[in-house]
């Protein structure tokens, strides 16, 4: 499971890189990290810690969701304008980062899911 998410994870990464035309060179400029390591997460071959992915995120205009996700269309609320007002909010501290560092140590796939169960219950019971 794991692999199949860093994977997942690497692909769209590349997606979304080659959709913006961005060159690996271009955009490991912008995240400041180099092009062989770049060009390993995009492999799937290194692990995006969740530091980079936020950065990702940001310098590719998507919500964090579309990393994990198949969606296609990102709208430009939910690209760089609904990132940063995303990050305003409570990822302007480090609760983000901490949530998805703990996730990404979960090993056992019924676990994972039961977070992410929980997570989802959570917010459905704020908009009730």
């Amino acid at each position: 499971m794991v692999r199949e998410t860093r994977l997942h994870v690497a692909s769209r990464i590349r997606l979304r890189r080659e959709t913006l035309r961005l060159s690996q060179r271009e955009l490991a400029d912008r995240l400041e990290v180099g092009v062989a390591e770049l060009e390993e997460i995009e492999n799937g071959r290194r692990q995006v810690g969740p530091q980079l992915l936020l950065k990702l995120a940001e310098h590719l205009a998507v919500p964090l969701r579309y990393f994990f996700t198949d969606e296609l269309h990102v709208t430009p609320r939910e690209g760089r304008q609904g990132f940063e007002e995303a990050r305003m909010g409570f990822a302007q501290s480090d609760e983000i980062v901490r949530l998805v560092s703990a996730f990404d140590a979960i090993v056992e796939p019924e676990n994972r899911r039961s977070v992410i169960d929980l997570a989802e219950a959570l917010a459905l019971n704020q908009l009730h």
